[in-house]
């Protein structure tokens, strides 16, 4: 290699479902990611009848945005993971216009974090795209949940990844995937935003507020706007939500009975029923009603949106951490629980993660030293000055990759080199990443 590789040029990129997260250099990892792009379209389908093939589509996305420097393309999500071809365009954006890096002459390694769930076939075909299509001089690909365990400053513990499409719960002792203690569960936030606007729609004090607009406003859009607004909603724990207890016929099982039997020095918040909070969207001022509290109970009780054959996220967390031999290390694992994902930005969400873990812990006086009797969160550490505040927690992976390639970009035999690539092809990257 005619260039020594400079922490300046490393690049990171922090794969999602929802969001991308990249940065170039990681000289300074106080810093959130510069590039966040979102990768759901809110809305319409993207219409491509008249297009021939993907190349013709990519051809006219990439001049599409490159005319419009500050748009941020929301690609529809079905699309994106199922066309490498649609994934390379977004990636092609994110190297080559929002971070300065010229092709031709490419210094900047790529550490790539994706998902535990990737099949080997899609570990190769995203390493020739970054090597054929890209130009990089290295790669390294990791998975996130590991990553997110690094940027939290730990090598064992449990990672929840609320994303989403998803919702995956990942064991890992002394920096291994224990794989066989994954959990994934089909409710994540993109059920969250649909409940939400389930009870949005059914509001009959907001349909008034709304007027005439009440069809075109009452949207997934506005849904996501009242998910996000800062005070609004929350995850609450012992407060029985009456709009979902008419939805499904029953309250949410065993909240309450938690939140009164845990001990108190848990210090479990009880949320009384609060009234409804106001917000300007639009230029019209509205109000949201006590469903606000509730938007993320499918996760705990997927029952509640119909999904009677998928366990809750309690019971998934259990069910990974009783999973994982010997049974010592399980009392780590209990003692190092990372929230992450969209969802780890919901306000209460661990309180709430705690409350309905706390049955599962035993409460005799009698236990054993392997056995937890509390349950402890791990979150970006105190020395991270801007990194530590609660809404930069979903960039736990993406802290964990910069911390990563610190360590590896250094010494060739760390990464993938285009010498690596071009004598063994795609497939080295199943013996040097990861």
């Amino acid at each position: 290699m005619s260039f020594t590789l400079r922490e300046e040029n490393f690049v990171v990129i922090d794969n999602g479902s929802y969001e991308i997260k990249a940065g170039m250099g990681v000289h300074d990892t106080n810093q959130p990611p510069s590039v966040v792009y979102q990768t759901s379209q809110i809305g319409t389908p993207l219409k491509c009848e008249r297009i021939n093939n993907w190349e013709e589509l990519e051809t006219l996305w990439y001049r599409l945005v490159s005319t419009l420097p500050s748009l941020h393309p929301r690609f529809p999500k079905k699309l994106f993971f199922s066309s490498f071809q649609y994934s390379r365009t977004i990636r092609r954006q994110i190297l080559f216009k929002e971070l300065p890096i010229k092709k031709t002459r490419n210094e900047s390694p790529v550490l790539l974090s994706v998902p535990t769930s990737w099949t080997k076939e899609e570990y190769e075909r995203i390493t020739q795209i970054f090597f054929e299509s890209f130009n990089v001089p290295g790669l390294y690909v990791a998975e996130q949940p590991l990553m997110s365990l690094y940027g939290c400053g730990s090598v064992s513990g449990v990672v929840i990844d609320i994303g989403h499409e998803t919702t995956n719960v990942t064991s890992i002792v002394d920096s291994l995937i224990v794989y066989h203690s994954i959990q994934t569960l089909d409710v994540a936030g993109r059920e969250a935003d649909e409940h939400l606007l389930a009870h949005l729609r059914a509001d009959e004090q907001l349909r008034a507020e709304f007027g005439d607009d009440v069809d075109t406003l009452l949207d997934l859009e506005f849904a996501r706007f009242v998910k996000e607004a800062p005070g609004v909603c929350d995850v609450s724990v012992g407060y029985e939500v009456e709009m979902a207890t008419e939805e499904s016929k029953e309250v949410v099982p065993g909240v309450a009975a938690v939140a009164a039997a845990a001990p108190p020095t848990t210090q479990v918040p009880v949320i009384p029923p609060m009234e409804r909070a106001e917000l300007e969207y639009n230029g019209r001022k509205v109000t949201i009603g006590s469903y606000r509290h509730s938007l993320y109970n499918p996760i705990f009780d997927p029952t509640l949106i119909g999904r009677t054959t998928l366990t809750g996220l309690a019971e998934a967390i259990k069910l990974s951490v009783m999973t994982c031999e010997p049974a010592e290390i399980r009392l780590r694992l209990w003692e190092n629980l990372v929230v992450t994902g969209g969802g780890a930005l919901i306000a209460g969400i661990k309180e709430r993660i705690k409350a309905e873990l706390l049955p599962y812990l035993p409460v005799s006086d009698n236990a054993g030293d392997t056995q937890s009797r509390d349950i402890k969160f791990l979150r970006i550490p105190d020395y991270f000055t801007v990194l530590r505040e609660p809404h930069f927690q979903r960039f736990s992976a993406w802290l964990g990759g910069e911390i990563v390639a610190k360590l590896v970009f250094p010494n060739p035999t760390n990464y993938i080199s285009k010498v690596d690539y071009n004598e063994s092809g795609p497939s080295v990257v199943h013996h040097k990443s990861y």
